[in-house]
């Protein structure tokens, strides 16, 4: 089975909202205290992880090797540059 443009393209954009949401729920936490900041982060990096694994099993279970593959690198290409322009374009505000 192959996939579909639109499906890289919306791997690809929901990951790059996802990280930017991921940027701003860490930098919230962090203005409380620090440490919950670094922990939340990881905690909610892990679950959103885990549930998109999981969604993507069960919707692209008999998709080819290459297929998953590349629909990962898209979806990773997105969170690294919602991650990374989020956090060059907004700081938050430790003391």
């Amino acid at each position: 089975m192959t996939i579909e443009l639109w499906a890289f393209g919306l791997a690809f954009g929901a990951n790059l909202v996802i990280g930017a949401v991921m940027v701003f729920t860490a930098y919230g936490l962090m203005e409380r205290h620090v440490f919950l900041g670094a922990v939340g982060g990881l905690a909610l990096g892990a679950v959103i992880v885990g549930a998109q694994a999981t969604a993507g099993n069960m919707i692209w279970d008999n998709l080819a090797f290459t297929a998953k593959r590349n629909l990962i690198v898209a979806a990773g290409i997105g969170a690294a540059l919602g991650l990374v322009g989020t956090m060059m374009t907004v700081k938050p505000e430790l003391e």
